[in-house]
């Protein structure tokens, strides 16, 4: 840890919800020591003729810049170097990046900082179990509800007429579609060879039958789900950082755009023909994006107060896929995924065969880069030293370097790994 000295809190301001304003001290002598990297930093960011870049004498860029820039310079490496030390100090967690500002700075004297910041959203949750019974006892048990034969019916229609349409499209050139509309082919089990691993009609009629009763059954399940949680929301009292609401708008914008592209449009043409804006569409959806954000932070909630485990099945695909799955262990801890790194499932992971890295996430802001986050999990865990390797292999292994490069590190971690 940095010397305290070099700072003090002030303050801490909490006046708005979810978000910390800390008034930070920054003594002259702390600034003082970083005044050579201070003139380091800006030999190479500044532009002076006949110099290159870091290369520019000291009394030359001193003369430039002045005295008072190298100060602020200094400044800010020095929040750099304590930063994490400022925010555990604080007791408080960012959840985005922290805008800071330098809000006295004089030449040889202590310097005055604002930092602020996101922080977790905070979530009263109303009694979901006395409210998921109220709404299974009031919904009962959702039935299965057959297909109808007029459903039944419209599915091979549509089918009999996508038919007649590759089969229009295997003897003619009109790829534009300007054929109009065909008519249906004949409803035969010759039809029901070519839609499917059928061999009659009876075939069809069944897998389509079941196939809609199912869905519809989904449809059902789903369309209850959305009220219980809706329920729980409404009764719960959640507040969360702005930004939330502006990354789920904008999640949102993005799933239009992938509609409208399979419809064969783009977003801009849209907008154009229902004369609006981008922002005019987010504004219209705000109180759905509300909604969508304080499910997703409902549910979070509710799997960690009851503890819910992964799917057997899901893991096993994942294995199977051979995928790799990033963990941030300090990141995790300071956002309470666990209470304590000993909860931490690295290790499981590990054992059901999983490929796991291990990753620093924002190490200003959540206390560790790389090798704090290697220490602190693998003292948590009591890791061995052959998974410490399994997981810095994993890290060149699922990296996006190429096949030449990742043999030489993963040589390179097998070497270390023999020779200490």
């Amino acid at each position: 840890m940095f010397d305290k000295k070099s700072f003090k809190i002030k303050n801490i301001d909490t006046s708005v919800p979810c978000e910390a304003t800390l008034e930070v001290h920054v003594s002259k002598d702390a600034i003082v020591k970083h005044r050579e990297t201070a003139i380091k930093n800006l030999n190479e960011q500044v532009k002076i003729d006949g110099f290159r870049p870091g290369h520019v004498p000291e009394k030359v860029l001193i003369e430039k810049v002045g005295d008072y820039t190298i100060t602020e310079e200094a400044t800010r490496a020095v929040i750099d170097e304590v930063f994490s030390d400022i925010v555990v100090e604080s007791k408080k967690v960012p959840v985005n990046q922290p805008q800071i500002t330098v809000t006295k700075l004089a030449v040889g004297d202590d310097a005055e900082i604002k930092i602020t910041f996101a922080t977790p959203p905070e979530i009263d949750m109303a009694d979901y179990k006395k409210i998921a019974k109220k709404h299974n006892a009031s919904t009962g048990k959702i039935e299965m509800v057959d297909a109808t034969d007029e459903e039944i019916d419209a599915m091979i229609l549509d089918l009999r007429k996508q038919v007649a349409h590759m089969n229009h499209h295997a003897t003619h050139d009109d790829h534009d579609h300007s054929h109009g509309d065909l008519e249906p082919v004949e409803l035969n089990d010759d039809f029901a060879k070519k839609v499917g691993p059928f061999q009659t009609v009876a075939e069809v009629k069944d897998a389509i039958k079941k196939n809609i009763t199912e869905t519809k059954h989904q449809k059902a399940m789903e369309k209850s789900r959305i009220t219980l949680i809706d329920a729980i929301v409404d009764d719960s009292k959640i507040v969360y950082p702005p930004f939330f609401l502006d990354s789920e708008q904008n999640i949102m914008i993005e799933e239009m755009k992938q509609e409208l592209g399979r419809m064969g449009t783009t977003l801009d043409a849209y907008l154009k023909q229902i004369n609006k804006t981008e922002q005019d569409l987010k504004d219209e959806r705000k109180d759905v994006a509300d909604k969508r954000v304080k499910s997703q932070l409902i549910l979070s909630k509710i799997a960690v107060l009851e503890e819910l485990k992964p799917d057997e099945n899901l893991v096993n695909e994942i294995i199977k896929r051979d995928m790799a799955l990033t963990v941030c262990p300090l990141s995790n801890l300071e956002l309470k995924v666990v209470t304590d790194l000993k909860q931490h499932p690295l290790k499981t992971m590990l054992n059901k065969g999983i490929k796991a890295t291990v990753n620093s996430d924002d190490p200003a802001y959540f206390g560790g880069y790389l090798n704090q986050n290697f220490t602190a999990i693998q003292e948590a865990l009591s890791l061995s030293k052959e998974d410490l390797v399994v997981l810095a292999k994993n890290s060149f292994q699922y990296s996006l370097l190429d096949g030449k490069r990742k043999n030489e590190l993963l040589r390179l971690v097998d070497e270390y790994s023999i020779n200490n």
